[in-house]
């Protein structure tokens, strides 16, 4: 029972407890609020005293970069890996990406086909007006410098920060497998672009070749005689070396003739399947390397359709391959098979018969399967004899799909029935980069306080990530257009970035537009305004009214205090109004 009763007698004790200091708030609050409404029954006042007024527009916004700048390459280049991301900080000099040589190679032998179209064109001028020269010769230059740029990046294919900065974005060029052929195996072809086999037919004088590039294997019309019953493999380039060596202390009188290579019955080109993926490589055999593309593909075989295999064979030191009559070939399933060679460089175009199933929709205008390289290409360069190696790689690196359409669009420009040359000048970016010397807090201003803002003045701003640290800018750009559904203008801050800051962090300015020091100071709230009129209240009344109006003049104010530049002294009482807050606030209530 003892301890029922000491539970009770404790509860009773809580419950007290919690009424008496229930009750003795109310009671605070009722007293705080007697002593409140007392205090506004009277009015306010305060002595016109001297002090320093600082006034200021602050606002709130993020650290942006002041300036960026796009690296770019011309249009048409590939890059095939990019080092960097958004968000990383690269040095002047950096290599931020590379190049896909292939590419490279792709747009010289482009600008340099339609250079030389240019140059047959300006050879007859005399139906062409002085604007339609002018045009001509404009072009020419930007191909000429186009030309110049690319073989800077062919000679060092990457892509270099020309500044220091912060990546904020990557561009749009970068490698794709559905973008077009494979073709890095033939960057060499601009080694062997031979201006003198333009419109000639290479094979005709292989000595001439010889003459004028040494490095190409030579073909020797006796040892080509002497090949027609000798297997190529019956005699090795060490073999041929040893016949035509000189004896120690004599001078070479010829080169060394090479072993004609007639026999490609060896060269394996497996027939398209429905489904399967292409073949990609080419055997290496003692004779030659080579490789092969196809065109209309990119992944598998579609049903229905017929692929034809642009082959690629290089000769190794000491071999030459034939003339095109010669060459002999075993494909089985092929129905056209097309080699060309040019410059030591054996090009085959082997046409398949059509996979089984039924073709998918949309094949356009596909190659027939007498399709013939060298008649396509004259039809568009308008060459006689045998195409250029230029115009070979064109078809080549241009050749991703298999129709006719795709394959004249490598050769528009002399195509073109307007007969003005190509317009083309564009460019890719590859990287933006925002610079990290100078950087942009922008603001916004409302319309009572923006025409106290003016380009020059100092702003100080502050990041909440940085605490305890001021730092200084400067107005660089006040909008004149107020912000969409607001009446608040962009106002523009520069400063000097700081090793701490970091684009998107928020920052808060403080623009000072105003300042007087010790000048005679009133609060805000005891100004009175009537129209025009501001004016104060410097007695009052026995019926506790205000009277005494004195009208005054102000100066800058800080939006608790304002400058008062005439109408009242030094130690002049004023008297305001109160309202519920400030009778609060006189009494110690936060509110």
């Amino acid at each position: 029972m003892a301890k029922k009763k000491n539970k009770w007698v404790t509860a009773v004790v809580v419950i007290l407890c919690i009424v008496i200091f229930i009750g003795g708030g109310l009671w605070y609050v009722s007293k705080s609020m007697e002593k409140a409404t007392a205090l506004l029954s009277k009015p306010g006042e305060v002595q016109v005293s001297r002090m320093n007024i600082l006034s200021t527009v602050d606002g709130s916004g993020y650290i942006a970069a002041a300036d960026s700048f796009d690296i770019k390459i011309p249009s048409g280049l590939v890059i095939s890996e990019t080092l960097v991301e958004v968000g990383d900080v690269v040095s002047e000099g950096d290599i931020i990406a590379n190049i896909d040589p292939a590419s490279i190679t792709t747009a010289i032998v482009s600008a340099q086909t339609e250079l030389d179209n240019i140059d047959k064109a300006l050879e007859d001028t005399s139906d062409m007006s002085d604007y339609e020269i002018e045009e001509y010769h404009t072009r020419q230059d930007y191909l000429n410098n186009k030309i110049e740029i690319l073989t800077a990046f062919y000679l060092d294919p990457v892509v270099v920060a020309t500044q220091s900065g912060v990546v904020t974005q990557l561009g749009s060029s970068s490698s794709s497998a559905d973008a077009g052929v494979d073709v890095s195996d033939y960057t060499d072809l601009l080694g062997k672009l031979d201006p003198g086999t333009n419109g000639e037919d290479p094979a005709a004088d292989q000595s001439t070749d010889s003459d004028e590039d040494a490095s190409e294997p030579v073909q020797d019309s006796s040892s080509e005689t002497g090949s027609s019953d000798t297997a190529p493999s019956d005699t090795t380039p060490e073999d041929t070396t040893a016949e035509t060596s000189p004896t120690p202390g004599e001078t070479p009188a010829t080169t060394p003739a090479a072993t004609v290579i007639t026999d490609l019955k060896g060269l394996v080109i497996t027939a398209p399947v429905s489904g399967a993926a292409p073949q990609s490589s080419i055997e290496e055999t003692d004779e030659y390397t080579g490789s092969v593309i196809w065109l209309g593909t990119s992944g598998t075989f579609d049903a229905g359709t017929v692929y034809t295999a642009m082959v690629t064979l290089e000769p190794k030191p000491g071999y030459a391959f034939g003339s095109e009559n010669d060459l002999e070939f075993d494909l089985p399933g092929s129905t056209s098979i097309i080699p060309s060679v040019v410059g030591g460089t054996c090009f085959v175009m082997v046409t398949f018969e059509a996979t089984e199933g039924e073709a998918p929709s949309g094949d356009g205008n596909a190659l027939p399967s007498d399709f013939n390289i060298n008649d396509f290409i004259a039809a568009y360069t308008g060459s006689a004899g045998a195409p250029s190696v230029a115009d070979y790689a064109a078809l080549y690196n241009a050749s991703n799909a298999s129709n006719l359409d795709a394959l004249a669009a490598a050769y528009s420009g002399s195509g073109s029935s307007s007969g003005r040359p190509s317009t083309n000048t564009s460019e890719d970016v590859v990287i933006s980069i925002a610079e990290t010397d100078e950087i942009r807090v922008s603001i916004e201003v409302d319309e009572l306080d923006i025409l106290g803002v003016e380009e020059g003045q100092t702003a100080t701003v502050t990041c909440i990530a940085i605490p305890d640290r001021e730092f200084t800018g400067t107005i660089v750009h006040i909008s004149n257009l107020a912000s969409n559904g607001t009446t608040k203008y962009t106002v523009d801050i520069a400063l000097t970035m700081d090793p701490d800051m970091r684009f998107g962090m928020s920052a808060d300015a403080s623009i000072t537009v105003g300042e007087a020091s010790n000048v005679l100071t009133i609060p805000m709230n005891a100004l009175q305004q009537r129209g025009d009129e501001t004016f104060v209240f410097t007695s009052v009344n026995e019926d506790g009214s205000l009277g005494g109006e004195v009208v005054v003049s102000t100066g800058v104010s800080d939006g608790t205090d304002v400058e008062i530049t005439s109408g009242l002294n030094e130690g002049d009482t004023v008297y305001f109004e109160q309202s519920a807050s400030e009778a609060l606030s006189a009494l110690g209530v936060d509110v």
